[in-house]
């Protein structure tokens, strides 16, 4: 093999290594900021007061951040009414993408979802607030329902390879809880791109 074939297929090579090995470490990247509530619930949206918000107008009284996580504190007329939520804001995907998403949490009585909603750019939209944000509209939903949750600290996930005709461009990931008074944590939130 002539000497400039030999240096051609050896930087083709190192050029593919180095690609993949970019893509491994991106694909363990955390896209959730302050996953951890490390500090304290900056990056979460807690507070609900557009409009079409009415019922969570009193969210943020049963949110607090609590030893490295978001505690939500359940009394009775919301465990079993609106229940409580956090949200991120909207974080870009690739698409074509696979992606997992989850948390650990313990819960002394509330009922658990971690929820990933997927968007697209839609410049028609114009409504904020109950799930709707201005210049999106949601093209996919994804739901962990845990089951058998405790006061010892559990970790649930869920990988998603959405359909052409639903990718995202964006996601956001929520935590709620309902359906029993009590306090519940969520920790180590996160969301990750993964290899196909």
């Amino acid at each position: 093999m002539p000497q400039a074939i030999k240096k051609t297929v050896h930087r083709c090579i190192f050029v593919a290594l180095v690609f993949s090995l970019s893509a491994a470490v991106s694909a363990g990247e955390n896209l959730v900021k302050n996953g951890d509530f490390k500090d304290g619930l900056d990056h979460w949206k807690v507070r609900f007061e557009e409009p079409t918000e009415t019922k969570y107008g009193q969210n943020h009284r049963w949110v607090e951040a609590d030893e490295g996580g978001i505690k939500f504190t359940l009394v009775p007329k919301v465990a079993a009414s609106e229940g409580v939520k956090a949200a991120t804001p909207l974080i870009p995907v690739e698409t074509g993408v696979g992606y997992e998403f989850g948390c650990r949490l313990r819960s002394q009585g509330p009922s658990p979802k971690i929820i990933l909603e997927g968007y697209r750019e839609d410049p028609t939209r114009t409504a904020a607030g109950a799930d709707q944000y201005p210049g999106y509209k949601r093209v996919y939903r994804a739901v962990i329902h845990p089951k058998n949750v405790s006061a010892q600290w559990s970790e649930h996930s869920r990988v998603i390879n959405p359909p052409a005709r639903y990718q995202p461009t964006h996601v956001l990931i929520k935590l709620y809880a309902y359906l029993g008074s009590g306090d519940i944590v969520f920790t180590d939130v996160f969301l990750r791109a993964i290899e196909k």
